[in-house]
């Protein structure tokens, strides 16, 4: 069943058991890593973000789904190991230029109206 969102006109929430490709996640925790300069060894650290948004193919996501939940699968080739995503972020933080503070940068601000207004209609436009 598909129903339309309050975001805007172009997105759609689908009423679906597992992830699908556009779905966007809230607060994500993940792993990231960084070298430790002095001793050469990993420094694996977790991080959280405000949102993720899911990239990788639906096809590929439902046959995994299909592949895990059913009990006589023969063998596991559907099984996807990893999927691709992008970190997505709160429009004040955006224009604001504070969405990657966590990472220590810092980002230019978007003051203009007009560059906010471009921004806009970008994500509003379809592909």
């Amino acid at each position: 069943m598909c129903v339309l969102s309050r975001i805007n006109n172009y997105y759609r929430k689908y009423d679906s058991e597992r992830i699908i490709q556009g779905d966007i996640l809230r607060e994500v925790k993940f792993r990231d890593w960084d070298w430790d300069t002095n001793k050469s060894d990993i420094i694996i650290y977790e991080k959280k973000l405000p949102y993720l948004a899911i990239l990788t193919q639906d096809c590929d996501l439902e046959q995994d789904n299909n592949n895990r939940t059913t009990t006589v699968a023969r063998n596991q080739d559907k099984f996807l190991q990893s999927i691709l995503v992008c970190p997505a972020y709160g429009w004040e933080d955006f224009i604001k230029g504070d969405h990657l503070a966590d990472y220590g940068l810092r980002m230019e601000a978007i003051s203009s109206s007009d560059q906010k207004n471009k921004i806009k209609l970008r994500a509003a436009t379809p592909p």
